[in-house]
């Protein structure tokens, strides 16, 4: 019978460390291993990174990381990477090939967006952009040569919903995967590979790691996908290092505790927000005003922790920004601290008015990372930041 979600946050991909009996997973913070090693045979059919040689190829504190996460998402196999933008690159080039197209929703973190837009095709590979929401887009943008079709399973930062079941249909009937970007929803509120999507990718210096204090990324998907997306990350050379791997593990522990309290506290601020008279909308998946709710509530197990609210104007966001005590106003999310930022000036700063718009995202947009502080102290610190406005 498979145990729980935080029963196998704590536990699956780890058992005590044999030569000790550590029960924690140590840092194995080596660089390379005897070769060939006694203790682990090297079988005839064995491939790169099924064995420890160098640490950029494998390690035991990495690989101990990458069997939880394929637990927590149902996935054959994962690959962590340096960073959350290393994991969406190489996956990218592993699926996309020389000369591939890619149909990706429009609504994209802005790192990824610039990947596609400036760097992709420099390199051969074409992108189509289209509306998150009108699934028939996606199939409309399909060509012979498309490789791969990509989405967000919660778009940043106004939270829109993709249907992946529907998605995950339109790749399969023209036999190209669908690559899903889970960051902002987690492990714990949806699995993509279940509702049909063939490989996940995460930022792990998000929600994953959520202490702000490891950056990384890691993917999931089937046992010979993973096989060729590591193959690549060995060459392009975006390992993740055995210290960050032991911290994004020792984060993952507390998972569904920390992402169970910032689903309630978020959709709870959010409903409240959505009452303040200086507020022009409020947005988390959850609530019923929500533009994709109903989706939400069949894709979703929880709304996840963000909250994007509108003000009037960029002047009035900087002025509720800097009243606040206990909201921190500094890029990133998903961590135990409540941050704050403007994605104007942040993850979307490269865009100018008439792509803001086309994402309807406005120069009043403040995107909310909800932590797992007290809920009054929350809202009263919210209060103090319209009050400023």
């Amino acid at each position: 019978m498979k145990k729980g979600i935080s029963t196998r946050c704590v536990h699956a991909g780890e058992e005590p460390e044999p030569t000790t009996g550590a029960m924690g997973t140590p840092i194995f913070q080596n660089t390379t291993y005897l070769y060939p090693n006694p203790d682990l045979p090297k079988a005839d059919d064995a491939r790169v990174g099924d064995y420890y040689i160098y640490t950029r190829y494998n390690n035991p504190t990495v690989e101990a990381l990458e069997r939880k996460v394929a637990d927590l998402e149902g996935a054959g196999s994962a690959v962590a990477f340096a960073s959350g933008m290393a994991a969406i690159s190489t996956t990218l080039l592993t699926i996309a090939g020389k000369g591939g197209h890619i149909v990706s929703a429009r609504d994209l973190y802005g790192g990824t967006y610039s990947l596609m837009r400036d760097i992709l095709p420099s390199l051969g590979i074409e992108v189509t952009f289209v509306d998150t929401r009108d699934a028939h887009s996606f199939g409309r943008a399909l060509r012979d040569d498309t490789r791969m079709v990509y989405c967000e399973s919660i778009t940043n930062p106004v939270l829109k919903v993709a249907d992946i079941p529907e998605l995950a249909g339109i790749a399969h009937a023209a036999s190209v995967p669908l690559v899903v970007d889970a960051t902002f929803s987690t492990p714990v509120n949806q699995n993509p590979l279940s509702l049909g999507a063939d490989v996940v990718v995460h930022s792990g210096t998000k929600y994953l790691g959520g202490h702000s204090d490891v950056v990384s990324g890691v993917v999931a998907t089937n046992d010979e996908l993973a096989h060729d997306i590591r193959e690549r990350m060995i060459f392009l050379g975006g390992c993740i290092d055995p210290s960050a791997a032991w911290l994004l593990i020792r984060g993952l522990k507390t998972l569904e505790l920390r992402v169970a309290r910032q689903n309630v506290t978020a959709r709870w601020l959010a409903e409240y927000l959505e009452g303040q008279p200086k507020v022009r909308s409020s947005l988390h998946p959850e609530m019923e005003s929500h533009p994709d709710n109903e989706l939400a509530q069949r894709v979703l197990r929880g709304g996840g922790g963000m909250v994007t609210f509108e003000l009037e104007d960029l002047e009035a966001c900087h002025r509720c920004l800097d009243a606040f005590e206990v909201i921190t106003v500094a890029p990133s999310l998903g961590g135990i601290e409540s941050i704050v930022s403007l994605p104007v000036d942040t993850s979307h700063w490269e865009l100018d008015d008439e792509e803001l718009a086309s994402l309807d995202i406005s120069r009043g947009h403040v995107r909310l990372s909800v932590g797992i502080e007290d809920i009054e102290d929350l809202r009263e610190d919210l209060l103090r930041g319209l009050d400023a406005v």
